[in-house]
């Protein structure tokens, strides 16, 4: 879906389920080229995990279990 890949300019949301594992749902967050520079928000109850996640995917900025601030 190219609203998933694509860069946006409107308050719209893709929304893609990952498989139940981590590598796979770092491969959905860096399939883009616009990885670099989109913010990033993570949401679980592990926090060394959600940091060892963040560090894997390409983000100009993450917030982990808060919303995003452009």
């Amino acid at each position: 879906m190219s609203l998933f890949r694509d860069e946006s300019f409107g308050p719209v949301v893709a929304i893609v389920r990952a498989r139940r594992n981590e590598a796979h749902a770092i491969e959905l967050a860096n399939d883009t080229e616009y990885a670099d520079s989109r913010p990033l928000c993570l949401h679980g109850t592990a926090g060394a995990r959600g940091l060892r996640v963040a560090h894997q995917i390409r983000s100009g900025i993450c917030h982990i279990n808060g919303p995003t601030v452009p």
